[in-house]
């Protein structure tokens, strides 16, 4: 901590309120908004179990706003920092890309809703996802600028086993509820359909939820080196693994199989004196999918479908060019098809906040008022501008990860591939209030090189 010599009282200057918090004040401030988050689900389901008219958003509201503080006062002394120790302004900007590029994505936002008007979803967001501008600023300014303070391993590691044992939780609860063994009353009163939800709102929300914990548990094992702990994740990762498969969100089946072969083969890349260590995780996480899919065998043939609907997709015949097709994925491929036409329309600054929910809900299939799919969504909320340059900050993060793979530890590496599972499962979902979030506190996690702890 902070030399208590340097108190608050004896600041004079502005120069010594920026340099007053060391580095490790920094990093634990910092991880306040990340570990609140991290552990809203578990959170809110305490909070709605001892008062049944609570509200999930209200819990995420407050986390927000400690967010804000706190980014406020971590990155400015950051930046400060930087500044006074005379850091060249092309050394900060190039050691901060993905920042400067949130803050053109940022600007964009802003630009697009002056010219699309103050509508009240601008401002309020609907009450169902509650994401307002100020919402989707929050998440790339505030959750990302704190969890890319982060700098120690330790810390990581902290907030990592917390999100694992919050959704152990969650995913405890809701098997018991889903087998009648203990019914958890206020699951079945807040989903809309007669699905495995937990907290969530749908069931594909709690499916993303379980990717990401699926991902994190199978890369935590990998990387851990004692035999007690690396047991523990082993029996996270079927228990995830079990939980995504009675869900039934085919877009996260496929999620968590892409980011369980990117981490397989940034291990086996990165650690060959340890390739054994994959297979064991590999055998329960197959068993925990297939012990899923026989519990619940209609599942199997949901699945199955997944592949009818592709080749529906990619067939010539007039049939699945036209109505069939429009069926896939659940109404998805009409949704993507009306979206790409609305950014066509106006490409550049978008249609604003919530823009084209009316014409998507009258035209849909289901209703639905989002593209799902979550490049998209920017792109035709914001333009196509700010959807490339929110790529580009993505992609900026991975690059940096790439080239020093070698100097980042284990918990780094896992935060980036817990985000590659969200990242894949956005190309089949929509942004919530509550799952958007972990996506750029991974990504912030991921950010920085982590260092030694302090004596």
């Amino acid at each position: 901590m902070s030399d208590p010599a340097k108190s608050f009282h004896n600041v004079k200057t502005f120069k010594e309120l920026f340099m007053l918090p060391s580095k490790t004040d920094l990093d634990l401030m910092a991880a306040v908004p990340a570990l609140m988050f991290l552990i809203s689900p578990a959170v809110y389901f305490v909070q709605i179990a001892v008062y049944s008219g609570w509200r999930y958003d209200l819990t995420v509201t407050m986390i927000r706003v400690a967010a804000v503080i706190l980014s406020l006062i971590v990155m400015s002394c950051h930046f400060a920092q930087l500044v006074i120790a005379k850091r060249s302004l092309k050394s900060i900007v190039s050691d901060h890309r993905p920042h400067f590029w949130f803050l053109i994505m940022a600007v964009l936002m802003i630009i697009s809703t002056l010219l699309n008007g103050f509508t009240i979803e601008a401002m309020t967001g609907d009450f169902y996802r509650a994401e307002s501008l100020t919402t989707f600023l929050c998440y790339i300014i505030c959750f990302f600028g704190c969890a890319s303070m982060i700098r120690y391993e330790r810390t990581k590691r902290f907030l990592l086993d917390s999100f694992l044992v919050s959704s152990s939780f969650i995913s405890v609860m809701a098997l018991l509820d889903l087998s009648g063994i203990l019914p958890v009353w206020f699951f079945h009163f807040i989903q809309e359909k007669n699905t495995m939800t937990a907290v969530f709102f749908q069931y594909n929300h709690f499916g993303y939820y379980l990717a990401i914990a699926t991902t994190v548990s199978f890369a935590m094992y990998l990387y851990e080196k004692k035999t007690v702990i690396k047991i523990l994740y082993l029996l996270s990762t079927a228990l995830h693994a079990f939980t995504l498969i009675a869900n039934n969100t085919r877009g996260c089946y496929l999620a968590c199989f892409g980011a369980v072969v990117v981490t397989c083969v940034v291990f086996l890349a990165t650690q060959k004196g340890r390739r054994r260590a994959v297979l064991p995780v590999l055998a329960v996480l197959a068993a925990g999918f297939a012990a899923g899919f026989l519990a619940v065998p209609q599942n199997f043939q949901r699945f199955m479908k997944l592949f009818r609907d592709v080749s529906d997709i990619t067939s010539s015949s007039p049939d699945a060019a036209g109505e069939t097709a429009q069926y896939a994925g659940t109404g998805r491929w009409l949704l993507w098809k009306l979206t790409v036409g609305a950014i066509l329309e106006k490409p550049v600054f978008g249609w604003g906040t919530e823009g084209i929910r009316v014409m998507l809900a009258e035209n849909s299939i289901d209703g639905n008022n989002r593209p799902h799919n979550e490049y998209l969504q920017y792109a035709v909320f914001y333009g196509i501008p700010a959807g490339l340059v929110y790529i580009f900050a993505i992609v900026s993060i991975y690059r940096k990860a790439v080239k020093k793979i070698a100097e980042l530890s284990p918990s780094t590496v896992v935060a980036l591939l817990g985000a590659c599972a969200y990242l894949i499962s956005a190309c089949f979902g929509n942004t919530m209030f509550y799952t958007a979030p972990f996506l750029f506190i991974l990504l912030g996690m991921g950010f920085q090189s982590a260092v030694p702890e302090a004596n």
